[in-house]
């Protein structure tokens, strides 16, 4: 069932509804598009993009320059920053943004994404997989299942290509790579560079 609101009197609004329960806008030069049902979008601000083509997806933009991508079910997206970007291919995907230029990209399902930093990557692959940042300038890319990673520091460069892998980090300036599977470790010093190798750690 298609249903079409009466859209606001504001300039350039785009609205594509192909679902049900669908639209709420109030900013101007905005575009949303549905091809789901009972999705629930609400903009605040200019020049945002939304495309579902999921069903039960929730968008909440406060920020400036937002695009939103969902192709899975259950998806949830918050932000409250500028130029921020989301990518959503899975199922069950939240995400929380609160900084500014902050990307996102899911592929995989089940995965939760909390950011509070500025210019933060993520990029999962794979499933369950949970990132919390708190820092600047970090670059998370998660390729494994199961994968829990916190950082609570700045600039941080990290790989992980394990499966059910879990760590903590504290310091700042760490570049690692991870190509073990089961590890887990703490860090809590500062401009530290190590590879861990099938649990062999090399410092």
């Amino acid at each position: 069932m298609t249903q079409h609101r009466s859209l606001p009197p504001e300039g350039k609004t785009r609205f594509y509804g192909f679902g049900w329960k669908i639209f709420y806008g109030f900013s101007e030069k905005t575009r949303f598009c549905d091809f789901g049902r009972k999705t629930r979008f609400y903009g605040f601000s200019g020049k945002t993009q939304f495309c579902d083509f999921g069903r039960k997806t929730r968008f909440y933009g406060f920020g400036w320059k937002t695009r939103f991508y969902g192709f899975g079910g259950k998806t949830r997206f918050c932000d409250f920053g500028r130029k921020t970007r989301f990518y959503g291919f899975g199922w069950k995907t939240r995400f929380y943004g609160f900084g500014g230029k902050t990307r996102f990209c899911d592929f995989g399902r089940k995965t939760r994404f909390y950011g509070f930093g500025r210019k933060n990557r993520f990029y999962g692959f794979g499933g369950k997989t949970r990132f919390c940042d708190f820092g600047g300038k970090t670059r998370f890319y998660g390729f494994g299942g199961k994968t829990q990673f916190s950082v609570l520091a700045g600039n941080l460069d990290s790989v992980i290509l394990a499966e059910r892998l879990g760590f903590t980090v504290l310091a700042g300036k760490l570049d690692f790579v991870i190509l073990a599977e089961r590890l887990g470790f703490t860090v809590l010093a500062g401009k530290l560079d190590f590879t861990v190798l099938a649990g062999n750690s090399i410092l």
